[in-house]
């Protein structure tokens, strides 16, 4: 009995160890760290916003967009707007590239020979000039072909409504010899995005009405201000009997229509008034009024000065 006493007591220690591991926790043999994905390393790599005081910090986005998308509506109006201006539609001149930085002409030596050799007395020269960029006017055109020889006319051609550019100019050279230089030397030549195209015109090809309104600053008519002055204006009578004499005419012209269709129908419109039942309003007259005499003047009573206090 004893020994199996003995022998029953170390299990029971046994036992009683394994519990009190069992209730401890495990010490780990290795520290493994979970694997970060690339969206959570961004976030961390990124400072954090700072928060706002403002109680109304969550409608910052909202009344920004807002602001946005007002000043974006202010702008584009503006845009609209600016073609309806009367600045631009009085002057009607467009403001085209810095006559002193345009670029040197492509002139090699043997095309400078030639124009030494060139006589100005020789019959002028007319060329055609196709392909023209934007902003390349006419002191701007005067001024690049200058450097070949004397320009005596120029003519930039225009629509006559918007007095914009057509692209295309004709320009005169006072030597013949000169415009061919130009033709040879600036035929598809690139300027400013533009390949030129440079024609020399026969000279019987020369229309007598090719150089009107050359040499001119071109300004363009503002036919919608003039047509909007014209309309304010009060109508004399000549314009008003015009308008009755057209309205009974109408009014005939549509009676005819309606007996010939066979339509038993009467329509009695008011009468128009005659411009001669209106009578005539004279100018008011202004009534000259006299100068006042001193003596007809009332009097002006003088106030006395204050008293001191004592």
């Amino acid at each position: 009995k004893n020994k199996k006493a003995s022998k029953a007591e170390p299990e029971s220690v046994q036992e009683e160890s394994t519990k009190a591991t069992a209730d401890e926790e495990p010490m780990p043999t290795s520290i493994s760290r979970p694997k970060k994905s690339k969206k959570s390393k961004q976030s961390e790599s990124k400072p954090a916003p700072e928060p706002a005081n403002d109680d109304f910090a969550g409608f910052e986005s909202e009344d920004d967009g807002s602001e946005d998308e007002g000043n974006d509506a202010a702008d584009h109006t503006a845009a609209l707007l600016a073609g309806f201006e009367s600045e631009d539609e009085e002057s009607g001149a467009e403001t085209g590239m810095d006559v002193e930085k345009l670029p040197a002409a492509p002139i090699s030596a043997k095309a400078r020979k030639q124009l030494s050799k060139a006589n100005s007395a020789d019959k002028p020269g007319t060329i055609y000039v196709g392909r023209i960029p934007h902003g390349f006017y006419e002191p701007q055109m005067q001024a690049y072909f200058s450097q070949f020889g004397n320009v005596t006319r120029l003519r930039l051609s225009r629509n006559k409504l918007t007095g914009r550019s057509k692209h295309y100019a004709f320009i005169e050279f006072d030597s013949a010899a000169v415009a061919d230089v130009v033709v040879k030397t600036m035929d598809n030549y690139l300027l400013y995005q533009h390949i030129l195209k440079v024609r020399r015109v026969p000279d019987d090809q020369v229309h007598p009405d090719l150089w009107k309104g050359a040499n001119h600053r071109f300004k363009a008519i503002p036919r919608a201000r003039i047509e909007a002055r014209r309309l304010e204006r009060p109508a004399d009578r000549e314009v008003w009997e015009k308008r009755v004499d057209r309205e009974v005419k109408r009014r005939r012209a549509r009676e005819q229509k309606l007996k010939a269709s066979g339509l038993d129908y009467t329509f009695e419109a008011p009468r128009v008034k005659l411009v001669a039942d209106v009578a005539r309003k004279e100018p008011a007259a202004v009534a000259e009024t006299e100068p006042e005499s001193p003596a007809d003047a009332p009097e002006v009573k003088m106030l006395d000065a204050p008293k001191e206090v004592q």
